[in-house]
């Protein structure tokens, strides 16, 4: 379980501070629906307060070779469920992949841009630095598109791109995010 705590400026919404889990934001002074997917990064929103949103890949295929090794791999179903507490805190339910624990250091730069009311496209260049033994550096390129189906509802899909022998060669998904 995670909070998220949005950064200044977050949105231009109301002053909206009496919303609660038990007295939820109205529909008029909800902020606009802001996701953690497609990138690899995390955003600064937070779920508006008395409101629910999951975050899914509906499936992913992965596949690369390393070391000799062939690996092929799909994942399906991997939520991230979110609660707004407050319009400022809210909890977040979700799996780490791979289980176990270990070191490692992420850096990323990413870029979106709109191409319409509807279409957004993202760019990011992604490294994970870890420090377990013989481990090697990854580094990938992750492109994706996220498309509007209503103000609430969004589906994406994209690839991540391996730019190194120890990343997967690809990583091409799709997913669906949803507030209600």
């Amino acid at each position: 379980m995670a909070f998220a705590v949005p950064a200044f400026g977050d949105d231009t919404a109301p002053n909206t501070d009496e919303y609660t889990l038990w007295n939820p934001t109205p529909d008029a002074d909800m902020r606009s629906f802001n996701t953690d997917r497609p990138p690899k990064a995390n955003s600064p929103y937070t779920v508006d307060a008395g409101h629910f949103q999951y975050e899914t890949d509906i499936a992913v295929f992965s596949y690369g070779d390393s070391g000799g090794v062939r690996t092929r791999q799909w994942t399906l179903l991997d939520p991230t469920l979110k609660l707004g507490l407050t319009n400022r805190i809210d909890a977040e339910l979700g799996h780490a992949a791979g289980g176990g624990r270990h070191s490692a250091l992420d850096f990323l730069v990413n870029v979106s841009h709109p191409l319409d009311a509807r279409w957004t496209f993202y760019s990011e260049v992604f490294t994970t630095q870890s420090w377990e033994a013989r481990a090697q550096p990854l580094y990938t390129l992750d492109e994706a598109l996220t498309f509007a189906l209503k103000s609430n509802v969004q589906v994406d899909f994209g690839g991540n791109f391996g730019l190194n022998g120890a990343a997967p060669k690809a990583q091409l998904y799709g997913g669906l995010s949803q507030r209600f």
